[in-house]
């Protein structure tokens, strides 16, 4: 026999030992209804219906490969430049109004009244949320209202999210924070005891 012939043969034996059933050690899928049955069952025990081993080797060549299931991880919020842009919008005309219907002093306290009550808002949103780091979130509010405000009201939409505010703080990060607290105390305190302007 020439090389092509044996080459032939092996092929064609290859093909008949694929198209034997399973062996009688391994358990298979019913090909009717997909119930794992025992090595030797001819009758499937779930809905009675008999079993050809043809059929049985030919789900088994049609079966999907399996795949490996990924997991895929929560979103992130950005910074919202849209929402920031109505705030700061809102922000202006606040301040204007004030500005022209009061005096300085006045709509100054205006302004700190909205901060400080928009600030314990997030404060309780965030906890009812159960959004991470509820604290950190109200004191940028009150530190940088502009940008931590929006930046809330972006994050809230999403609780299940993550975001860079939420992260750990490196060692720089909180030193900032602390610094940021004292100069919030010492304003605090420079104008509970400041006087009444002069006239």
């Amino acid at each position: 026999m020439t090389k092509e012939e044996i080459k032939a043969a092996a092929f064609a034996r290859y093909r008949e030992s694929s198209a034997l059933p399973p062996a009688d050690d391994e358990p298979f899928p019913c090909p009717a209804c997909g119930q794992l049955l025992a090595p030797r069952s001819r009758v499937c025990a779930a809905c009675r219906q008999p079993v050809d081993p043809a059929n049985i080797q030919q789900l088994e060549a049609v079966r999907p490969p399996e795949t490996q299931a990924t997991v895929t991880p929560p979103p992130r919020v950005s910074f919202s430049w849209q929402i920031f842009m109505v705030v700061l919008l809102a922000w202006l005309a606040l301040t204007g109004i004030t500005l022209s219907l009061l005096s300085l002093a006045k709509a100054q306290l205006i302004s700190f009244g909205v901060v400080l009550g928009s600030s314990i808002w997030v404060l309780q949103d965030a906890r009812a949320k159960s959004i991470p780091k509820p604290f950190r979130w109200a004191f940028g509010s009150i530190m940088l209202w502009i940008v931590f405000f929006p930046w809330y009201l972006s994050r809230r939409r999403v609780p299940a999210a993550t975001c860079r505010v939420e992260a750990e703080l490196t060692p720089l990060g909180r030193f900032l924070a602390f610094a940021l607290l004292v100069l919030l105390v010492i304003s605090l305190v420079i104008t509970a005891t400041k006087g009444p302007a002069p006239h």
